[in-house]
């Protein structure tokens, strides 16, 4: 239960991590 949830989180921080890397790319 607490792993999911925790794997879970560690998706979702890889996605921002990578829509704000994409977002510093478009505005440079």
């Amino acid at each position: 239960m607490g792993s999911r949830k925790s794997r879970y989180f560690i998706w979702i921080s890889g996605v921002l991590l990578a829509l704000s890397l994409g977002i510093i790319n478009v505005i440079r």
